[in-house]
C-alpha cells in the first residue's frame, strides 16, 4: 500500500519534482506508481527487461528523457541505491508519467467527445507501463477506447493490473490545475471525481458502441 513507509519516505522528494515541474498531478498518484513498481526500493533492477529504478524506467523511455530534455542521465542513475539516485529515479519517472498523461489526452480527446479524469488516468497509465505505441495499436481496434471497453477487449493483457492496482483508492484530483495545464482543453469537457462514476461512464459508451456495431450487422 502507498501508506508503507517505504513508499512514503519519497513523498517530500515525489512533491518537490511535481512542483518543479509546476505538474499538477496528485503525489498520491507518483507515490502508487512507487508502491506498484518497486514497493519503494531504489535501484530495483528487472533482470528480464532492464527495466530500473524506484519507478522501473525502461532503457529506451530513459532515452527519449534525455533526447526531450538535453540530460545525460544513466542507467547507473536508475539503478544506484543512494538518495541521490532515488532523486534522479523519481525526476525521470515524474516527468514520464506527464508526459504520457499528456500523450494520452491527445490521443482519447481526438476519439472520444468527453474524457473524464479518471479514464484518462487509466489510459495514460497504459501508456507508462505498456509503451504509448502498443497502447494505442489495441485502442485502435475498440470502437471507443474507454477502460471499460480496454478490460472486455483484452482480459489477459498483462498491462492491465497495473493500472487496476495504481487506482485502486481514489486520486484527490485538482481539476481546475489539470485543465489549465493541459492547455486549458480540458476545462470544457465534463470530468468525472468518482471512479465509480467514471466507470459507469465507460460502460455507458461500450454499450452504446455495441448496440451501434450490431444494428449495423443487422442491416
Amino acid at each position: 500500500m502507498v501508506t508503507s513507509p517505504s513508499v512514503t519516505r519519497w513523498e517530500p522528494i515525489v512533491a518537490t519534482e511535481l512542483s518543479a515541474r509546476s505538474i499538477p498531478l496528485p503525489k498520491e498518484l507518483v507515490l502508487a506508481v512507487i508502491w506498484v513498481e518497486s514497493r519503494g526500493k531504489p535501484g530495483l533492477v528487472n533482470p528480464k527487461s532492464g527495466a530500473s529504478g524506484l519507478m522501473q524506467i525502461m532503457p529506451t523511455t530513459l532515452q527519449d528523457f534525455n533526447q526531450r530534455h538535453g540530460t545525460n542521465y544513466t542507467l547507473a542513475d536508475m539503478r544506484g541505491e543512494s538518495k541521490d539516485a532515488a532523486i534522479k529515479q523519481i525526476r525521470v519517472g515524474v516527468d514520464i508519467i506527464a508526459h504520457y498523461w499528456k500523450k494520452a489526452y491527445q490521443y482519447l480527446s481526438s476519439r472520444l467527445e468527453h474524457v473524464p479524469i479518471d479514464e484518462l488516468g487509466r489510459i495514460a497509465d497504459l501508456f507508462y507501463v505498456a509503451g504509448p505505441g502498443a497502447t494505442r495499436k489495441k485502442l485502435d481496434k475498440l470502437p471507443v477506447p474507454v477502460w471499460a471497453a480496454v478490460k472486455d477487449a483484452y482480459p489477459k493483457w498483462n498491462a492491465l493490473p497495473h493500472p487496476t492496482k495504481v487506482f485502486a483508492e481514489p486520486k484527490p484530483w485538482d481539476i481546475s490545475s489539470i485543465s489549465s495545464w493541459l492547455d486549458g482543453e480540458l476545462s470544457k469537457l465534463p470530468i468525472v471525481k468518482d471512479p465509480k462514476q467514471g466507470f459507469a461512464f465507460g460502460v455507458l459508451i461500450l454499450m452504446a458502441a455495441y448496440w451501434y456495431m450490431a444494428k449495423g450487422k443487422n442491416k
